[in-house]
């Protein structure tokens, strides 16, 4: 199971962790953070089946932006990259979340929407 949650209660130090636990969901051990997905800012969201990751990190467009990842056959991840002005502007891209083919969907407040955080589609990554 992955989970986030605030490392340093008080702060916005948000990391992603794993628990690993037994087939029946029963027992699961103690939650570890994922280190090579983890920054020294808020890493907000995880979207393990499709490595999408909502995060405030150095290198991004400004606000949250949304991230990508990919898990390798030995279970580690790939250093996340900033997935591009075709998805992320100068505002806030959050909590991603995707289709079996790859469609991902979002809340956004750019310019252009409706309202505070409409919700944005943005076609099928190519992998």
């Amino acid at each position: 199971m992955y989970l986030v949650r605030n490392s340093e209660p008080g702060t916005m130090k948000h990391d992603i962790f794993v628990s690993l636990g037994s087939s029946d969901v029963s027992n699961f051990q103690s939650p570890v953070p994922i280190d090579e997905l983890n920054t020294s800012t808020p890493d907000l969201h995880f979207d393990p089946r499709h490595g999408f990751i909502w995060a405030f990190r150095d290198g991004g467009s400004g606000g949250g932006d949304l991230w990508e990842t990919v898990q390798s056959a030995d279970g580690s991840w790939s250093e996340p990259i900033n997935m591009g002005a075709s998805i992320n502007t100068a505002d806030d891209e959050e909590l991603p979340s995707a289709t079996l083919d790859g469609t991902i969907y979002f809340p956004s407040n750019r310019p252009g929407g409706y309202g505070q955080h409409d919700i944005w589609v943005a076609a099928a990554v190519n992998r």
